[in-house]
């Protein structure tokens, strides 16, 4: 999740509506746990973004690839440590000790959220519907599935042991 915030709100609500189509999680909720905040101004020739200390700009006119491009070119330097692994949000990416793993799309939004909340934990319930929001019929053995396959995925490609720990009904994330 990365937060975005705008003095322009039409400019903001465009910008994410955007993004989302590219299947990225972006907010412009600030009490929403994020992993960077991405800053968007513009005067009448450019757009300017803005993460940390890495900044880009992109002229008008322009396409939305063009502004997924730039954006990306930022995203992509972004890592969140966790105990000695490395985390590429934008690329799925695992590093542990010069070894790499691409996570798929519903383990990395597992690997992701329970990142994110590392302090607070997950609700299980609200983990399930954030990764199946469409599913009529509710299964918690099925992100439990989830759960044990990434862990293992993780054990087995990384020589990385993490774990799963459930209390009062919320999930987090360990380390061994």
């Amino acid at each position: 999740m990365f937060f975005i915030k705008s003095n322009d709100r039409l400019l903001l609500n465009t910008i994410i509506n955007v993004l989302n189509q590219k299947a990225l999680y972006f907010t412009d909720n600030n009490k929403t746990n994020s992993f960077a905040t991405i800053s968007i101004s513009s005067d009448e020739k450019s757009f300017f973004i803005e993460i940390g200390n890495e900044k880009e700009s992109v002229t008008t006119p322009f396409t939305t690839t063009k502004l997924f491009e730039k954006i990306d070119s930022i995203l992509i330097k972004i890592e969140i440590f966790f105990h000695e692994l490395i985390y590429i949000p934008i690329k799925q990416n695992l590093t542990y000790r010069n070894k790499s793993l691409v996570l798929g799309n519903i383990h990395n939004l597992i690997f992701s959220t329970l990142l994110l909340h590392q302090k607070s934990g997950v609700n299980k319930s609200l983990l399930y519907e954030k990764i199946w929001p469409n599913d009529k019929d509710f299964h918690i053995n099925k992100l439990d599935t989830h759960l044990t396959n990434l862990k293992n995925l993780i054990n087995e490609k990384l020589i990385l042991q993490i774990n799963f720990k459930t209390i009062d009904g919320k999930i987090y994330l360990i380390s061994d």
